[in-house]
């Protein structure tokens, strides 16, 4: 709901597919604007479901910039600042957070296991490395402290154990799961209830 109903970009002045910095927007749905009032702009990505339970888990957006409010009206105007990514019509504006990614906790190992799955990759599609960031299906609710440094396995493959002895009769040769692997770390930076954030660290494969 938050990012159904934020304010959002109708059109840019010179009506650019990729808005740069400087250039006029015109934003509709403002509520309780103020004059000159700094801006994040973000662009709705996709959600994140429990990759276990296909629990909705949030709705992922990235940030691309900012926007400084001109005027207010029923279409009202901004000017974009920055960008650190593309902005195009239809992203969301919403209120700067006075938070940061920094981690400002000791790195340390989780003194509970911690079973979970990675829900979604930032900023990318399908694989990641180091430095990339992941979102996991535990949050507070399954103990996990900001600082947690955590490992990241791969399911193991399904081989045929052709070299399994035949008993009696049965010449069907069995199927056999392989442990799993060690891919890479993570460092949980940030938390909320049921999903986390961590970066990841030491990759030797990619991480999906």
């Amino acid at each position: 709901n938050d990012i159904r109903n934020a304010p959002y970009i109708l059109a840019s002045r010179d009506n650019n597919s990729l808005i740069p910095p400087g250039e006029t927007v015109y934003v509709k749905n403002m509520r309780q604007p103020r004059l000159g009032e700094r801006y994040a702009i973000y662009h709705p990505d996709k959600p994140i479901h429990d990759p276990e339970t296909d629990k909705l888990l949030g709705h992922q957006v990235t940030y691309s910039g900012y926007a400084r409010l001109e005027r207010i009206d029923t279409i009202s105007t901004a000017t974009i600042l920055d960008t650190e990514g593309a902005i195009k019509t239809g992203d969301r504006l919403l209120p700067v957070e006075r938070r940061h990614g920094e981690l400002r906790a000791p790195i340390q190992i989780p003194k509970e296991k911690i079973r979970g799955q990675i829900a979604a990759m930032y900023d990318a599609e399908y694989l990641g490395a180091s430095c990339m960031i992941v979102a996991i299906n535990r949050g507070k609710q399954h103990g996990i402290k900001p600082g947690y440094t955590v490992g990241v396995y791969a399911d193991g493959n399904t081989v045929m154990d052709k070299y399994h002895s035949f008993r009696g009769n049965s010449r069907v040769t069995p199927k056999v799961t392989l442990p799993p692997g060690k891919v890479a770390n993570a460092i949980i930076y940030s938390v909320y209830d049921n999903i986390s954030y961590g970066l990841i660290t030491e990759s030797e494969r990619e991480v999906k």
